[in-house]
């Protein structure tokens, strides 16, 4: 997770998301976490079994497209198979955009933009009608070690979504902050009896 997060610290720049879906964004954001971790195996090849073991190899026909959200399942599925050329997948597009993605390393370490582009392309030459359904297939789809890509996105008008991680405003409450004062009678010592006007203390 460290190494990761140092990988987007060094490599990582942010994208205008205004214009974007989040079905756009997820996909940019799967190939970026993976441009990320192939370059840290180029640097650190050492990290090779950690993070082919931590990340998820989903079996290639678990998600059913007639009654589930299938878009997590194919990118994690891409997402193995550009780290990891022993993947096993038949799938002709995603072998194809899994060697996409490693020419598009061979030549140096490219670029978030350069990446987004090729998730932009992806997500347009798979994409159907059940991505829109309610009903998501998570099952081994879930990196535990890559962050929330929040980093990854700036926003040039404000909307509902960037609200999100702001605290939520304190609710106005008419209710006393503590309990109300106790009324005591004053004692006054010229008549050595209690006063009848009580006052607050």
């Amino acid at each position: 997770m460290l190494a990761h997060l140092a990988g987007h610290r060094r490599w990582s720049q942010p994208l205008v998301a205004d214009n974007w879906s989040p079905m756009q964004r997820l996909a940019v954001e799967t190939l970026e976490d993976a441009r990320i971790d192939a370059l840290l195996l180029r640097r650190f090849p050492g990290l090779a079994a950690t993070l082919h073991a931590l990340h998820p190899t989903p079996a290639e026909n678990a998600c059913d497209p007639a009654s589930e959200n299938c878009l997590r399942h194919r990118l994690t599925c891409l997402s193995r198979a550009c780290l990891d050329p022993a993947h096993g997948y038949a799938d002709a597009t995603l072998k194809e955009f899994a060697g996409l993605f490693r020419q598009l390393l061979a030549g140096g370490e490219a670029s978030t933009r350069a990446i987004a582009d090729l998730a932009l392309r992806y997500v347009t030459r798979t994409r159907q009608p059940s991505d829109q359904y309610p009903n998501v297939h998570f099952a081994d789809t879930e990196v535990d070690y890559r962050d929330d890509n929040r980093h990854l996105w700036t926003f040039i008008e404000a909307g509902d979504e960037e609200e999100s991680f702001e605290p939520p405003p304190a609710e106005a409450n008419d209710e006393p902050a503590g309990l109300p004062p106790r009324h005591y009678p004053e004692w006054d010592l010229a008549t050595q009896n209690y006063r009848p006007d009580w006052t607050a203390v």
